[in-house]
């Protein structure tokens, strides 16, 4: 793995809490992605490596299967 991979993925970590934190409640994988002009997939994936770890949580949105 190179450096610059790693330092892009610090990036994106620290763009999408910086998001969050900025929000008076929760806020979905679409707005982040909107916001960061990336696809929700590349923030829900990021996500999911935070909710693992325990710095965020999650629920099923409103159109979500399963």
């Amino acid at each position: 793995m190179s450096y610059m991979s790693r330092d892009s993925r610090l990036s994106g970590v620290l763009h999408i809490l910086l998001h969050m934190a900025e929000r008076q409640g929760p806020v979905t994988s679409e707005a982040l992605a909107k916001i960061m002009q990336t696809n929700p997939v590349v923030i829900r994936r990021t996500l999911a490596g935070l909710r693992e770890r325990g710095y965020v949580r999650s629920e099923k949105g409103h159109g979500a299967a399963g």
